[in-house]
Formats: C-alpha cells, structure tokens, sequence
C-alpha cells in the first residue's frame, strides 16, 4: 500500500496527447502508396532509359509527399467562416 501512496503522489504530471484521425491525410497516402506500386510494377518494362529516369523521378516524388504528410500531425480545422 505505501508504494502504491508514493506513485499516486508523484509530482511528475501525466501528459496526454489526443491524436485526432485525418481521413484527409489517410486517403492521400494511401493514393500516393498506388503511385509508387505503380511505378515498381513499370521498372520491369522500363529498365533503362529516359523512361527509368521518369520513374524514379515520379517515384521519389510521391514518397517524399507520403513521408512529409505520415510525419506531421492533422493540422486541418473546420472553417467556421465557409457556408455549410
């Protein structure tokens, strides 16, 4: 019992961080993870080329956009000032 008094009275405060889901951000990760599949199932066909450069170019480019969405928290906000 008196350890279970010693924790309760700990001043150490209890943080509690409320993720709140973003459909927004989920949907558009989701359709970047398309786009780079898509451009995995293309190498086999484009192996070299200018076409393996576009590629790769396209490929980066949607894992740069998922990482940055994946890594930032839902900012969005209803505007209360748009009409319903």
């Amino acid at each position: 019992m008196e350890g279970r008094n010693a924790m309760s009275a700990s001043p150490v405060p209890r943080l509690q961080f409320i993720v709140e889901p973003c459909p927004l951000a989920h949907n558009l990760i989701n359709d970047l993870t398309i786009i780079v599949g898509e451009c995995d199932l293309l190498d086999d066909s484009f192996r070299e080329g200018v076409e393996a450069e576009r590629l790769q170019i396209i490929r980066a480019a949607a894992r740069r956009m998922a990482d940055r969405i994946a890594f930032r928290p839902c900012l969005l906000k209803p505007d209360m000032d748009s009409p319903r």
